[in-house]
């Protein structure tokens, strides 16, 4: 298989678990932290079944929205978590 065209599928794969996540949370945005922490605490109760996310994965997300690649979700805005960082929120289209 090509390289190229492979790593096209995990890309969309990656950024398609963020959009089914986002739908089955009910919720119409998200930041890719939160679905990072959530992966973490999948990752700790069952490290088989659930692989934690990666920051160089949680980075592919981000660019992948921001560049309009995967248009099923759009950066809605930012927002300040409590420890002061700001995160990119992303809504469903």
């Amino acid at each position: 298989m090509n390289k190229d065209l492979k790593r096209k599928k995990e890309v969309y794969k990656l950024c398609s678990d963020f959009y089914k996540w986002i739908l089955g949370t009910g919720r119409t945005s998200a930041t890719v932290s939160s679905y990072q922490e959530k992966r973490e605490l999948l990752h700790q109760a069952n490290k088989e079944k659930y692989p934690s996310l990666t920051n160089r994965e949680a980075f592919i997300i981000r660019s992948t929205i921001n560049s309009g690649a995967f248009n099923k979700l759009k950066m809605n805005g930012y927002i300040r978590k409590s420890n002061g960082k700001i995160e990119t929120v992303y809504s469903l289209v």
